[in-house]
């Protein structure tokens, strides 16, 4: 019974936040693990650059590609290669992807 309102109190602390800290810009942004598309991704019906556009499509702000999804793994990339795909993450949004989606969605419903 002792320690019930020691934990209670501490419970309060703890899961209060500070409003300060938190204010101001946004600290958290949307990401995506390529780990997400490893079916596709390991059958090479979808490539690192679809996932790339699906992803801007549905307004990813990152994504995590691990090694392994890299063409010729394990070997280092080309720079070619990796230029290429932040090429492909810098350029601006299509919806193609996103429309092809939701007819592929939609048509399955």
């Amino acid at each position: 019974m002792v320690a019930l309102p020691f934990l209670g109190t501490a419970s309060n602390r703890l899961h209060k936040p500070k409003t300060t800290f938190l204010a101001g810009k946004q600290r958290l942004k949307s990401s995506l693990n390529a780990y997400s598309f490893n079916a596709p991704l390991m059958a090479k019906t979808m490539d690192i650059f679809d996932m790339l556009r699906w992803c801007a499509d549905l307004g990813f702000e990152a994504v995590d590609i691990t090694g392994y999804y890299f063409e010729g793994y394990p070997e280092v990339p080309a720079p070619d290669y990796l230029y290429r795909i932040k090429r492909t993450a810098h350029a601006p949004v299509s919806y193609t992807h996103l429309d092809v989606y939701k007819r592929q969605v939609l048509s399955c419903a």
